[in-house]
Formats: structure tokens, C-alpha cells, sequence
């Protein structure tokens, strides 16, 4: 027996729109870039026209001891996505601080449509506390890395002149490690990707403050792309009649430049009306996370 199903939508909005930094932070002076994307309730894509804010965010801690959050314009330029839903947002961090863009388009109902990220912009001058941040927090530049690359990894202290201890681990082993001394409140320090980094590394960090005793952990990915390939499986002809002679070609390639590979493959072939009662799940990266 198959069996159907189907679900109702009911939305304020009949789209959405997402905005995305390109990476973990900036340096004041960079151009950053950021993804935008737009989407039907139903999933399609969204052209839209509208405009990116950028605010500065402080914070300011009252008697109650509650913390309160308040904007101030920073800059603000108009934005778009094309017929694809895709747009680029670019935008140059003169100053360092913590800075919010928000992106405000209508939908073809007439109704607001909004995305909005938070990110860092780094500055040497950056030494008091008008900014939130965590009692202690590592964040990387990029998501990912290859062997050769340069990874610039922030330390951000809820304190002036704090003393970090900083270790890279893998396989619960530390690697190395160093004692991290912030004139102000951040600090930036570069990181060389080696080949044994793959396929990932893990950095803690420890501080110990007015007897309380903080961490903090950011995880590095360093995909071995010289032990992936693709596989490019093609049948002679899209459509075969019952009990006809059907030939595939199977063709292996390095992820890393495409060349050919020498390599042993499986066929399974399967009844599609099968993922009607059960959904196909491949298999995870052999590799393995570390």
C-alpha cells in the first residue's frame, strides 16, 4: 500500500530573506561581503528590492544590572535579489565594533520582509567595554580551510588586559599552545594550516578572572580533499523498456583537480517507488570527524 501526504502553509509573509556574513569576522578598513537570499513561502526563489542598515550596537549595563542594547546608524545603501533569489551585499568596516545590517524588502502581499546578522569588525583600538561581548570567545574568519591557508582566529575578553591560555588540539592531543596577553579586549592572531590539521582541530581557550574560571572552543574544519573523489554515474539512454540491456558508465575523479581515478565502486540499483516509504540516506564523509 502507498499512501500520501501533504501539509498547509500559513504564513504572515509570502517570502523570506536571509542574509549571511562570508566569513567570521572583519578588519576594519576590509570590504566586507555578505550572501543575501530571498524565498517564496512555497521554497522559490524571490527577486526583491530594498535597502541594507548597518547599526553600530553598544550596550550599557543600568542600576538593576540588566544589560540594555541600543543602535545607532551606521551607514545604509540600497540592495536586490536577482531572479535566482541570490544578491551580494557589500559593505567597507571603517570602524571596528559590533555591527548589525539588516535588510528590509515588501513581499508581493505588500507586508515587511526582513533578514538580519550580527557581526565583528576588528580593531587594534578596540579597548573598552561599550560593546557586548561573551566573558570569553574565539571565533575564526572562515568555516573551513585547505592545507596552506592562513586561518586569523579573534579572542574576545569580557576584560581589559586578560591573559588567555590558548591551545590547538587533535585527537586529544594538544599540538601546541601559548599564553595570549590582550592590551584591550581583542586580539587577533594568524594561524598556518598544515596538511596534519586534516580533517579538523579543535581551539580552546582558557581564561582564569576574579577567581571565576572561563572557556571557550571554536572547531576548525581542514577538509582532506586529497583523499575525496567524485563519482559520475551516467546511463546510455534516460528511458529503458522491461527486460532491456541497460549500460552505465562510471567515472571517478580527485576532488582536488579533477584528474582520473583508479578506484573499486559498487552498483546497487533499486525500485524508485521504494523512496516513497522510505527516504535514501547516503552515507557520511568515511573519513570521519576526529
Amino acid at each position: 500500500t502507498i499512501s500520501g501526504s501533504g501539509k498547509l502553509l500559513a504564513t504572515k509573509t509570502n517570502a523570506f530573506a536571509m542574509l549571511s556574513s562570508e566569513r567570521g569576522f572583519w578588519r576594519a578598513g576590509e570590504r566586507a561581503q555578505f550572501e543575501l537570499q530571498a524565498k517564496t513561502a512555497a521554497g522559490a526563489p524571490f527577486a526583491s528590492l530594498g535597502r541594507v542598515t548597518v547599526y553600530r550596537v553598544t550596550t550599557t549595563i543600568d542600576v538593576g544590572k540588566e544589560i540594555k542594547e541600543s543602535r545607532a546608524e551606521h551607514a545604509s545603501f540600497e540592495a536586490s535579489t536577482d531572479a535566482r533569489g541570490m544578491g551580494k551585499v557589500e559593505w567597507t568596516a571603517d570602524v571596528g565594533g559590533r555591527f548589525a545590517l539588516v535588510y528590509l524588502t515588501k513581499d508581493s502581499w505588500g507586508a515587511d520582509v526582513k533578514a538580519e546578522t550580527v557581526v565583528w569588525v576588528t580593531s587594534p583600538d578596540y579597548r573598552s567595554g561599550e560593546f557586548q561581548v561573551k566573558n570569553l570567545e574565539v571565533v575564526s574568519d572562515q568555516v573551513e580551510y585547505k592545507p596552506g591557508d592562513t586561518a586569523y582566529i579573534m579572542v574576545n575578553t569580557g576584560f581589559d588586559g586578560a591573559a588567555v591560555f590558548l591551545t590547538l588540539e587533535a585527537e586529544h592531543r594538544i599540538l601546541k599552545h601559548e599564553v595570549l596577553v590582550n592590551d584591550g579586549r581583542m586580539h587577533v592572531i594568524a594561524l598556518p594550516i598544515l596538511h596534519s590539521y586534516t580533517p579538523n582541530i579543535h581551539l580552546h581557550a582558557t581564561m582564569v578572572r576574579n577567581g571565576r574560571f572561563y572557556t571557550a572552543h571554536q572547531e576548525i574544519f581542514v577538509p582532506p580533499v586529497d583523499k575525496m573523489m567524485d563519482v559520475d554515474v551516467r546511463f546510455s539512454k534516460a528511458t529503458y523498456l522491461p527486460g532491456e540491456h541497460a549500460t552505465v558508465e562510471v567515472r571517478t575523479t580527485a576532488k582536488r583537480d579533477a584528474a582520473p581515478l583508479s578506484a573499486e565502486v559498487a552498483l546497487s540499483v533499486m525500485d524508485r517507488a521504494i523512496t516513497y516509504i522510505q527516504q535514501d540516506r547516503p552515507l557520511g564523509i568515511a573519513h570521519g570527524i576526529r
